[in-house]
């Protein structure tokens, strides 16, 4: 199945829209991804980066063992992998409005 077999018309035209608007990709994408990338370090007017290490917060707050805590980071980097990996299906979908069939049913 293709994403785009998920999506309604009005979705698919939503995200085109999405698309256009890169402060508004910029800003969901600092919501999505702040706790897992920047503990609270993202400043304003940054773009947000995976190169900013979140490891050192974890150590330090957590109190855990070191096999805890690599685990942790694990499930940490394979939920920003899946989150990028999101971003990137969003971007795919710039179709052109007119060729995204509405399968809205037209008798309502």
């Amino acid at each position: 199945m293709k994403l785009e077999d998920v999506l309604n018309f009005k979705e698919k035209t939503e995200i085109q829209k999405f698309i256009k608007n890169k402060d508004l990709q910029e800003a969901v994408k600092k919501i999505l991804l702040f706790q897992l990338y920047y503990s609270g370090r993202l400043k304003r007017n940054e773009k947000p980066s995976p190169d900013v290490n979140f490891i050192y917060d974890m150590a330090k707050n957590r109190g855990i063992n070191p096999s805890q805590l690599g685990f942790e980071v694990q499930m940490v980097v394979e939920g920003l992998k899946l989150l990028e990996e999101g971003f990137e299906n969003i971007m795919k979908f710039e179709h052109d409005v007119k060729k995204i069939k509405d399968d809205a049913n037209p008798a309502r």
